[in-house]
Formats: C-alpha cells, structure tokens, sequence
C-alpha cells in the first residue's frame, strides 16, 4: 500500500500537527469531524470556522468524514458548503476517503455531491475506483461503476482498479469491474433478483 492509501485508510491522524496560520478551533473542527461529533462542528461553524478550511497536509473536515464513514456529519458539511473537490497534499479528494471506508451509503452520497472528481487521479495516479478495488470493498466499487467511474484508467505504476483487486485475490470485486453498469446491483454481495426468477427459485424442489 502507497503512502497515499495508507493516508486514505487513517485520515484522522493527518490533523494532529499545528501549523502557523492553522488555528485551535480550526483543528479542532476537523477532528470533531473525523469523530463525527455535529455539535461542535455546527458550534465552530458558527463561530466562523471555513468549512473547507485544510490542515498543513491538506486534510479537510469532509475528507476525514467521509474516511470515517460519518454519514449524517458528511451531509451537515455539504449542507454548509463543504467542497468535495479539495484535494489533500497527496491529491486525495473526498471521494477517494470515502472509497476507502467500506459504508455504501457514505458513497452514494458523496458521489453525487462530487461527481466532477470521480475519475479524480492522486499524485500516485489511482481513482476512488483503484482505493476501492484495492480495499475489496464491494459495494462501493459497485457504487462508483454505476455513477461512471472509468475502470480502464491505469495508475502511475500502470495497474488499474482490477489488477489491483487481483493482486489482493477479492475475486467478487474482480467480476464486479468486469460486470460493468448494472443499475439493479449497488454493490451487494449478489443483484437482486427479477420477479420471474425469484418466483422459479421458489417453485423449485
């Protein structure tokens, strides 16, 4: 795992150093994020706290949200304007924190909302697909194929989303890429099924 996965996977950590020109209540809004606490961030929002206000590396109130998988708190943020298109130090969006957290619904619902960085690259070139992909995360790769996440697109070291998912084994994720747009499957462990189907299935000894 790259250094930018591995900022993906623990996104909390990145505010914990203070800067000039970082200040307490600023770093304190982006940690009761990550906690998913809306009380203070509502209460420092108030207080004139930027939503989209970064940390010396970069990190964002949503990035550290949607890492953590704080749905209620990710739409609180957007509702206030937060800006999914922010990218960290390493060139990681929301939508690649989000990839890397295994809830689908923090995806559904950061992907609308971000839908312009979907194939967004980071400094090592990988999408949300290719943290996904790596992750094994199923419903979210799923998620991001049917919102058009171009699964074709190769990282710097020349692997894409599936060779990613091969080099761990997760094979359901594997034939989830190779499945395409399936409206009818959002990632769960099999599409539901159609009403004639269900029914033979039911009729069957």
């Amino acid at each position: 795992m790259s250094e930018e996965e591995d900022a993906a996977a623990a996104p909390a950590e990145e505010v914990a150093a203070a800067a000039p020109g970082f200040t307490d209540d600023e770093k304190m809004f982006i940690a009761q994020s990550g906690a998913g606490n809306p009380t203070p961030v509502r209460d420092l929002l108030k207080g004139g706290v930027n939503v989209n206000v970064q940390s010396p590396k970069g990190v964002t109130a949503l990035h550290v949200a949607c890492g953590k998988g704080h749905a209620s708190l990710i739409q609180l943020l957007l509702d206030s304007g937060a800006d999914p298109s922010v990218a960290d130090s390493f060139g990681l969006t929301a939508l690649h924190y989000a990839a890397g957290c295994s809830k689908g619904e923090v995806m559904k619902l950061i992907v609308t909302a971000g839908s312009a960085c979907l194939n967004k690259q980071d400094l090592d070139g990988c999408t949300p697909l290719h943290y996904a992909a790596y992750a094994g995360f199923r419903a979210v790769t799923g998620i991001l194929i049917n919102a058009g996440a171009d699964a074709t697109i190769a990282d710097a070291a020349g692997n894409t989303p599936e060779m990613d998912a091969k080099a761990n084994s997760k094979s359901d994720v594997i034939a989830r890429i190779q499945k395409g747009v399936d409206p009818a499957d959002e990632g769960d462990d099999e599409p539901a099924k159609a009403e004639g189907e269900a029914e033979s299935a039911e009729s069957a000894p």
